[in-house]
Formats: C-alpha cells, structure tokens, sequence
C-alpha cells in the first residue's frame, strides 16, 4: 500500500514516529560526542592534577633534601658534639617549622644529639631516644651501607628518602 493512500492517522504517526527516529538518532550522537569530549577532558583534568601534585611533591623533596645538606654542613653537627649541636637543632625546629624531631646519630647507631622540644613546643622524650640504638633501623643500614636516594639529574646525592 502506498503511503499516499494510508489513513490520515496513519500519515500522521509515521511522520511523527520518522522525526523521532531522526531526532533521538542526533540527539545520541550529541550525546556521544558531548561524552567523548568530557573523558578527554577529565583525562586532561586528571592529566594536569596529577602534574600539579608530582611537581608540588618535588618541590618538597627537593627543599628537604636542602634542609638535610644544610644540617649536615652545619659546623655545630659536623663537630659530633652533642651539647654543641642541641643549640643549633632547637633554633631548627621552629625556624622551618616543619620537624618535630631532628635526630643524629653516630656512625654505631648512637644518639648523640636532637632537639629538646617539638614545633608545637611541647618535650620531646630525649631519655628514650639516648636509650635507643638506631643501627637496625631501616634508614640507618641504607644510609650507612651508602645506599642514598641519588637523583644524578637534579645532582641530589648523599640523602636517603624513604616511604612515610
């Protein structure tokens, strides 16, 4: 039957029903556009956060590995005297503001100085400290085993950086 001979009704819903089809077939390819764009821009979003926060965590890294080298070319600690040293490592901590503690220790793993008192100002327990041996610790075996976080790029050397 020829569309010319169908019902008024008929013509009417096979014209609505063909602007349907041809709408919601452009609308979901606006859609699918309109989705691909945003991944792409969430992927650049993420992209850009991700460079933010690697660039804001080296410059971290970077200042405390200055703080680390500026402590240890310091005459007071290079000395080894720990009654010399605790005035250097007291006026540390609320000048950078950020070490609660600031610990050295000999080549055995001794204590031989730190601050007295945290960044907040309150005591720091220096009796369990002078107690402790540090030569099993993590950080003082690579340390002492001269297994430093180098980066030759940057020239950093010397400094061990470890997981919090």
């Amino acid at each position: 039957m020829k569309f010319t001979q169908w019902s008024l009704k008929a013509k009417f819903i096979a014209v609505v029903m063909g602007c349907m089809g041809i709408l919601g077939a452009s609308s979901f390819y606006s859609f699918k556009k309109f989705a691909h764009g945003y991944e792409e821009l969430s992927e650049d979003v993420l992209a850009m956060a991700t460079r933010n926060l690697t660039a804001a965590l080296s410059a971290q890294i970077y200042e405390r590995y200055g703080d680390v080298q500026a402590f240890a070319v310091n005459e007071a600690v290079k000395s080894m005297n720990g009654a010399r040293m605790q005035n250097y490592l007291e006026t540390y901590v609320p000048l950078y503001g950020l070490y609660d503690l600031i610990l050295v220790v000999d080549k055995n793993g001794n204590y031989v100085s730190s601050n007295f008192k945290d960044v907040g100002g309150k005591d720091v327990n220096v009796a369990a400290l002078k107690a402790k041996n540090f030569k099993d610790a993590p950080w003082f075996q690579n340390v002492i085993a001269g297994k430093t976080t180098d980066d030759k790029e940057r020239a950093f050397s010397g400094t061990y950086i470890e997981d919090f």
